[in-house]
């Protein structure tokens, strides 16, 4: 399993090549991003890629110096389930 963050967009992960999912990003500011949606292909759902693909993204965030907002379900149920992630989270202006 292969992860790639292309800057700013998205994160996918890929099998041979293939790609099987990924993270949609939104850009709210230069360094808050919207966690839109998070995708897995049909044939590969059920083995916790969704989760590894979050769990990238989140150090890619504290990596890259950018925060997050989880808008889709399961990225807000993610990092309430992971509160080692709680610095990467954006709480509002501090």
């Amino acid at each position: 399993m292969e992860f790639e963050y292309i800057f700013e967009k998205k994160i996918i992960v890929k099998i041979n090549n293939e790609i099987i999912g990924s993270v949609i990003l939104g850009k709210q500011t230069d360094n808050i991003f919207r966690i839109l949606h998070v995708v897995v292909e049909e044939k590969h759902r059920g083995q916790g890629i969704a989760g590894k693909l979050v769990n990238f993204l989140a150090q890619t965030a504290r990596k890259n110096n950018f925060n997050l907002i989880p808008v889709c379900s399961f990225a807000v149920s993610y990092f309430q389930k992971n509160p080692q992630f709680n610095d990467v989270l954006y709480l509002g202006e501090k």
